[in-house]
């Protein structure tokens, strides 16, 4: 059964995926940009609708906000506070290293799996942190976003191969490369 959800949530999923600052403004710019596209593509009128509240609310479906986020990703990234040159680096790379798994055959990959797991492990960033005096963190910062930093781990470790070019998956990657600066702030 697919799964359904309203405009409201889709535009606070986005605001969030696309750090885009969390506004009056920003929120209602979102909503009209969205529904403009939903017009255009066809899914406004179809809409399932639902009484929520006193209001009847129109309802999406994942199928049709999935075909939504590609159509307005452009948009939203330069809404949010992503890098859009660091995101296409990304995207490119990771087209080459599929392109590069696809052209290894099942032999040689393997070769290149067993060869990397007699490399010695190294001390992670996670790791160093970890060892910090807790006492001297909290003084200065405000806790770390855990439940940002899960999501993101989760999100790049169920990835599968075509899902490397996806925003998710690459802006996961990039929180990820900085931990610093994405799941900490100062007080």
């Amino acid at each position: 059964m697919p799964r359904y959800t309203t405009l409201t949530d889709y535009v606070n999923t986005q605001i969030e995926k696309f750090d885009i600052p969390d506004t009056e403004k920003n929120r209602s710019k979102l909503r009209i940009k969205f529904t403009r596209e939903l017009k255009r593509l066809g899914y406004w009128d179809t809409a399932e609708k639902k009484v929520i509240g006193r209001n009847e609310t129109r309802l999406f479906s994942d199928e049709q906000l999935n075909h939504l986020s590609i159509e307005v990703e452009p948009y939203l990234l330069k809404q949010g506070n992503v890098d859009i040159e660091e995101l296409e680096e990304y995207r490119q790379n990771f087209e080459n290293y599929i392109e590069e798994v696809r052209n290894q055959t099942n032999e040689s990959y393997q070769q290149q799996l067993e060869a990397e797991q007699y490399e010695p492990p190294k001390v992670t960033k996670r790791e160093a942190m970890e060892v910090m005096i807790t006492a001297l963190f909290e003084k200065y910062f405000e806790p770390l976003d855990l439940e940002q930093w899960n999501k993101d781990k989760a999100t790049t470790h169920f990835s599968e191969l075509s899902d490397m070019t996806d925003t998710d998956y690459i802006l996961a990657c990039m929180r990820l490369n900085n931990p610093t600066t994405s799941y900490t702030k100062e007080k």
